[in-house]
């Protein structure tokens, strides 16, 4: 880190966790054109939910999270845990009740930011009893931050009553 600006680490950490992600294509370039940029965010908003991983991440289509960056090393670490922009964007795939502690986690590192909030069922866990009250808790936990909500998204389609 002493050959790296803090400003600059921070930018790529946002960059590394907020970005579209895909295995199977390299992101879309900032010199893209208009109808470019439209397919790419569309691509983003269609991303297929057999793709999701179970869990919370910071982007839809982004496995990687201020949780991994925060294990590489004590001063990343460190800058994670200060950088509360890295835990503003919340997306939940599925629920279980381990990722309501985690909700917490994140929530609580997101200090006073804006919250942007997506609840997405994958159909893998949130159809069980456990998973559908994790859901139902952390929306209610969601809902006492409602005043620092910038967007929130929920998609559960599929859920079938017990």
């Amino acid at each position: 880190m002493d050959h790296i600006l803090p400003e600059l680490l921070l930018d790529i950490f946002d960059l590394a966790v907020h970005s579209f992600f895909d295995q199977e294509q390299p992101s879309p370039s900032s010199g893209q054109t208009g109808e470019e940029t439209a397919l790419a965010i569309f691509k983003d908003d269609s991303y297929p939910q057999s793709q999701l991983q179970p869990g919370i991440i910071a982007h839809k289509t982004n496995p990687f999270t201020p949780i991994h960056l925060s294990h590489v090393c004590k001063d990343w670490r460190e800058m994670t845990l200060a950088a509360p922009e890295l835990w503003s964007s919340i997306y939940v795939a599925n629920g279980s009740p381990g990722t309501v502690k985690l909700f917490r986690h994140w929530l609580h590192q997101a200090g006073s930011r804006p919250l942007e909030l997506v609840f997405r069922d994958t159909g893998v866990t949130s159809n069980t009893e456990s998973g559908r009250d994790a859901v139902v808790e952390m929306l209610r936990i969601a809902a006492a931050h409602s005043e620092r909500w910038k967007s929130v998204e929920t998609r559960y389609e599929g859920w079938k009553t017990m």
